[in-house]
């Protein structure tokens, strides 16, 4: 039975965690049999970090679509993308909390709940352009998300991804729906708790059969003042706000959770470069956002009441024992061993491939190429010049460039850097046209790419590249063509 999930990213650290939440899915970290639903829910749909989420679905889905018929943990699950959610709504032509309340025709109608709306917002806060978000203040995101109601589930992405959740009921199935978001910052402390309240009721005929869990965010960065603006997120407000946040989940959004994980890092990685919102709000991955992640392949339950506990050590780097999940750490350095294997070495032997006229010269030199391609149409397996051979390449090698450039920037993140993987000093970029890309330079073996992994003598020279592509060309196999490279590629790996 095919497990269902449907994971949905709230504000910009919602964002950041649906980009590690799809690179560990394409691994095969949440199972093989399993189909992501992602949503995105936010109010700056110019946000960097949400531009970034968007690209990395795309970007697995266009690559999981292509590789349909793969038969490994690798892409064994499809990607269903729900879009981008604006909790404005309606209220998208108004663009400050005057506009949405209406607060001269609130004044003449109600002087008293003017003077109310006076006590709880300040001026500067009513004036603020809401088009690049909630600016990090609970008091203008709770201000917007209280007005959402339940007839906003019968509209947009909520009305199909609710849809398709009953549906899944209805066949037997118990989906998992999980929300991320911080609990400290704008959108994420009043979008989170509201939206798992209302996704409750909306599914009540069917709740029993649906869980509900939360990966909330508590303060794990800080960041200098932003120069772009005046109203903005300020840090030493954070705890204030998480713990204000924190009872308002305990006291009213609770009981609409069947498990709620909190992460957090007290080694506070420092953004360098702050933005109030818009596309200079595009901050590195975290390994924070890699556990809230994780935690998906978590048991509801484990722990302490509706609370789980994920991992707690005093070490202020990420190790892989840390990663919940049994199959969740094999999962993904196994994606990250073929990936880099893949970057560095396969893909530029394609190339190669596609540039030469003789197929003879070029397989003397590459024997594992004969075992899933032909050149120039010599042979019944795929040629490598096909178009379609050819969009699978280029769909696979994209998401490789998105998924080492991830999981560098997790690798290397927070005051503790170099953790889980040594990739520090490579750039990845996508190449563009035949010609094999000189920056991808040959590796001689994956023995040194994942820390924390002491091989012996004779275990290292089985993680050499020779000896991978020596087992690819004496690999017998089901599938042909880039699938089937990819295949067996993740198999011998």
């Amino acid at each position: 039975m095919t497990q269902k999930i449907y994971a949905i990213g709230i504000g910009g650290t919602g964002s950041k965690c649906i980009r590690s939440t799809v690179h560990l899915h394409a691994v095969g970290a949440y199972g093989t049999d399993v189909r992501l639903g992602v949503l995105l829910v936010d109010a700056d749909a110019s946000n960097g970090n949400l531009q970034s989420a968007r690209e990395s679905v795309q970007t697995a889905l266009t690559a999981s679509v292509a590789l349909k018929d793969t038969n490994t943990r690798l892409f064994g699950g499809s990607i269903k993308n729900y879009g981008l959610w604006n909790p404005l709504g309606e209220f998208s032509d108004r663009l400050t909390l005057s506009d949405i309340y209406l607060e001269a025709s609130l004044r003449a109608t109600d002087a008293g709940l003017g003077e109310l709306f006076d006590c709880l917002v300040s001026p500067d806060e009513k004036q603020a352009d809401l088009s690049v978000g909630f600016r990090g203040r609970p008091s203008i995101g709770s201000a917007v998300v209280s007005r959402i109601r339940q007839s906003n589930f019968s509209q947009g992405p909520w009305a199909e991804l609710i849809n398709d959740i009953q549906a899944d009921c209805a066949n037997g199935d118990v989906p998992r729906i999980h929300l991320f978001g911080s609990i400290f910052g704008g959108t994420g402390s009043s979008g989170l708790p509201t939206l798992g309240t209302l996704l409750s009721r909306e599914l009540k005929g069917v709740r029993s059969s649906v869980q509900i869990t939360a990966s909330v965010l508590l303060p794990y960065f800080d960041f200098d003042i932003p120069d772009d603006d005046d109203i903005y997120a300020e840090a030493k407000n954070f705890t204030l706000n998480t713990d204000a946040a924190l009872q308002y989940m305990s006291r009213l959004a609770g009981d609409s959770f069947n498990c709620v994980f909190l992460l957090g890092d007290s080694v506070k990685q420092r953004y360098e470069k702050p933005a109030t919102g818009g596309p200079r709000q595009n901050n590195p991955s975290s390994s924070v956002e890699l556990m809230a992640s994780a935690a998906i392949a978590a048991e509801v339950g484990e722990g302490y009441g509706n609370g789980a506990y994920l991992t707690v050590s005093d070490d202020p780097l990420t190790t892989w024992e840390d990663i919940p999940g049994s199959s969740t750490a094999p999962a993904l350095k196994s994606g990250l061993r073929t990936a880099y294997a893949w970057y560095y070495n396969i893909y530029n032997e394609i190339r190669d491939a596609q540039r030469l006229s003789s197929k003879k010269s070029f397989t003397r030199g590459a024997p594992w190429f004969d075992r899933f391609y032909t050149l120039n149409g010599q042979g019944n397996r795929p040629d490598i010049d096909s178009e379609e051979e050819s969009r699978k390449i280029l769909a696979f090698d994209k998401w490789v460039v998105d998924f080492l450039s991830w999981i560098q920037q997790t690798c290397m993140n927070g005051a503790a850097r170099e953790q889980l993987a040594d990739i520090r000093d490579d750039s990845f970029t996508n190449a563009s046209g035949l010609e094999p890309d000189p920056s991808r330079s040959y590796e001689e073996n994956l023995d040194a790419l994942v820390i924390g992994q002491t091989l012996a003598k004779r275990e290292k020279w089985r993680q050499s590249i020779d000896l991978l592509k020596n087992k690819l060309a004496d690999s017998k196999h089901r599938l042909e063509g880039t699938i089937g490279l990819i295949n067996n590629l993740y198999d011998i790996i």
